[in-house]
């Protein structure tokens, strides 16, 4: 089941990333930081499915997630692992806003921070 994340360092985390990815001003970053919804999600728990339109992605603070397809006859077949300190996102189908082909699963009880796609572009415009 999901639901909102307790986790103080949530932020923490993901503020180191920035700083090492990006040299925005601290306004910037603070107005980003903003939009962000800090959520728990738990092991065999799909952050995106299949056939889904993605309207989110997320910067997992813990946890272990995995990408992964299904056949037809029903085989997984898994196509990445993506542990703390990424981003999950099934991109191309998030900015296409076309369906996911591929699901996002939790292999672990799990902390994200969540990030609105229309929010997200809506601050990109602003700076």
């Amino acid at each position: 089941m999901r639901g909102n994340s307790n986790n103080s360092d949530s932020l923490k985390e993901l503020r180191k990333f920035l700083n090492l990815v990006t040299t925005a001003p601290q306004e910037e970053t603070e107005t980003f930081l903003k939009i962000l919804k800090p959520v728990r999600i738990y092991k065999g728990e799909y952050f995106i499915s299949e056939g889904q339109i993605p309207r989110k992605f997320a910067f997992v603070n813990e946890g272990l997630f995995r990408y992964l397809y299904i056949d037809k006859t029903g085989k997984e077949f898994t196509k990445n692992f993506l542990a703390e300190g990424k981003f999950i996102v099934s991109y191309s189908a998030m900015i296409a806003q076309r369906p996911s082909l591929l699901y996002i699963e939790a292999l672990e009880d799990s902390h994200i921070l969540e990030i609105d796609y229309s929010q997200w572009l809506e601050v990109k415009k602003k700076t």
